[in-house]
Order: structure tokens, then C-alpha cells, then sequence
């Protein structure tokens, strides 16, 4: 090649890739959650404001929109953060862009889970690793994906299982196509059930 040196083209930048999952992420969550810029109680009693937001949460807050999508945005990060944390920097980074916003989007709304507390992304009330971050720690990524309707809960909430749908189909559309085809969520259990 007369002496040319060939060099690989560089990837995304680190910031590109954060602002791709955030976007995706940010979306889904924000549609998910809406955003209401006083405290009130959710379905199931809990102070919250913003797009779900419940730390440090007391009824009459207030906070302005601009206030609202600066937490959306910094919670996120954090619970992107901590799953890199727990999960392994590198296996949090390589994941698709937008299974990785999926994945913070459920964590973000079921919270990490406890034992004797409640069942949450890496921890059951049992005290046993969830499915879906033992399948993302095994590399399953298509079988963490095909988890999201599991999580469906309270079912009484028909909000719930259309973000779960939702979540689980960004989140398959992120693997390759050659691993999965969107019509093997329709094969779920559950899966889109709110259609009927």
C-alpha cells in the first residue's frame, strides 16, 4: 500500500455516546413519567414531583420546568453511574445505545430492590439477583430485554405495561438484527396486552 499507515476510524466520542443513551432515555422516561412541577402523591402514596422524582421529596415543593429536566437528566446519569458500578464500567459502555437507556430507564423506575424490601433491577425482596441483571452480567442482553413485561407492576397501573412494552422494544431494537427480530416480543407472555 506504498507505505501507508492505516489507522481504524475512532468510535463515537465518550460524549456522543452519553448523549445518545440520555436522549433515548430522557424520552422515554419523560414521556413515561410526564412531569407535573409541584409535589403530589403518586398511585401509590409516594411524594413525587418533576418526572417521578421521589428523593428528598415533601408535599408542596415546587420547582420550575428547567429545574425538572436538570434532575431528569442528573438521575439518570446517576443511575447510569451506579449500574456501571455494579455491572462493570466496560460491559455498561459497550452495551447499544439505546438497550443501555432502556436499561436505565427500568432501573430508574423500579430502583435498585433490597432484601426484605422490595423487588428492584439487581435485588429481589427474596434477596436474590434479579433476572434481568444476572442475564445482562451473563452478556444475555436479547433474554434481559425480553424481561421488561415482567416488571409490569402494579398491573393495576395500565400506564405500566404500556412503558413496558415501549421500554422492551427500544431496547431489542438495539441489539443486531440478526439476533433478533422485533415479532419475538410478541411472543411474550403478557406483551402488549394493554392493545386489548
Amino acid at each position: 500500500m506504498n507505505g501507508m499507515i492505516l489507522t481504524p476510524k475512532p468510535g463515537p466520542s465518550k460524549a456522543k455516546k452519553t448523549t445518545t443513551w440520555l436522549a433515548c432515555a430522557t424520552l422515554v422516561v419523560g414521556a413515561a413519567e410526564g412531569c407535573l412541577t409541584y409535589a403530589y402523591k403518586d398511585p401509590l402514596g409516594i411524594p413525587t414531583i418533576c418526572y417521578g422524582e421521589t428523593k428528598g421529596v415533601q408535599m408542596g415543593d415546587k420547582a420550575t420546568q428547567e429545574e425538572c429536566d436538570t434532575k431528569l437528566a442528573k438521575s439518570l446519569i446517576e443511575f447510569d453511574a451506579d449500574m456501571q458500578r455494579r455491572l462493570g464500567k466496560e460491559k455498561v459502555e459497550a452495551l447499544p445505545q439505546q438497550t443501555r437507556a432502556m436499561f436505565v430507564s427500568l432501573y430508574y423506575n423500579v430502583g435498585p430492590g433490597g432484601k426484605g424490601v422490595k423487588d428492584g433491577f439487581f435485588t429481589l425482596k427474596s434477596g436474590n439477583p434479579s433476572t434481568i441483571s444476572t442475564k445482562i452480567r451473563a452478556g444475555d442482553l436479547y433474554g434481559a430485554c425480553m424481561e421488561f413485561p415482567k416488571w409490569d407492576n402494579p398491573k393495576w397501573l395500565r400506564g405500566i405495561a404500556i412503558r413496558r412494552d415501549k421500554e422492551m422494544g427500544i431496547c431489542l431494537e438495539g441489539l443486531s438484527p440478526s439476533k433478533v427480530s422485533y415479532s419475538d416480543a410478541l411472543r411474550v407472555p403478557g406483551a402488549f396486552s394493554w392493545l386489548t
